[in-house]
């Protein structure tokens, strides 16, 4: 990692861990309707994982403004593939589908370093992804060299990875966000809501996925 790319995270880990202690009411109150519409929806169903890890995602894409949501699963050989991805370009989704990864792998990362916000969530950002064998999955690499503007900007090339732990707090999925649609860092009730979400969503698919 670059000694840019370490003041960079720094600031970012600052600025983003501070928000997790903050919450807004009126964006909190369209954040908590959607969220639990679609817990509600559940209610009593029996559900594919696969089925139901796609309906999560589509949720969270809209109900969090983030254009592209992909979705890591964790297999029955116990390795970690990119299962449903939204709002890709078909070169990035094809090569994204071709990468596997094991559980270490997974929550600790050696060759892109993070801004671990807290135990749900973690931001790669962009100036770390400097590594040719890094820049997989994006559309436009070439942009992920450009100088970040704006500590409050979320860069070409970052990226939030939400975990869902099972019930013995390993990882059973991993949620990658990028692109929002407002080019910001969330604000302090989307990461809240984001880490409630993960721990909801952890129970259900434990308890009501085949």
């Amino acid at each position: 990692m670059t000694n840019s790319a370490n003041i960079v995270a720094a600031k970012l880990e600052v600025i983003l861990k501070s928000r997790c202690n903050k919450v807004g009411l009126e964006e909190s109150e369209k954040i908590i309707d959607m969220v639990m519409k679609f817990f509600e929806n559940l209610e009593g169903l029996r559900l594919k994982r696969s089925k139901l890890l796609q309906q999560a995602a589509e949720t969270m894409r809209k109900t969090f403004g983030f254009e592209e949501v992909s979705v890591l699963m964790k297999g029955v050989d116990g390795f970690f593939r990119y299962e449903i991805i939204i709002g890709y370009n078909e070169k990035p989704e094809k090569e994204l589908r071709s990468l596997v990864y094991t559980e270490e792998q997974i929550r600790e990362p050696d060759s892109m370093p993070i801004v671990r916000i807290n135990k749900y969530l973690d931001l790669t950002i962009a100036e770390a992804e400097q590594k040719p064998d890094q820049k997989v999955g994006y559309a436009h690499p070439g942009l992920m060299t450009m100088a970040r503007k704006n500590f409050e900007d979320f860069a070409y090339g970052d990226y939030l990875d939400l975990y869902v732990f099972g019930k013995d707090e390993k990882p059973l999925t991993v949620f990658e966000l990028s692109a929002p649609r407002d080019g910001k860092l969330p604000s302090a009730n989307k990461l809240k809501w984001l880490c409630l979400f993960a721990l909801l969503l952890g129970n259900v698919i434990e308890y009501q996925t085949e």
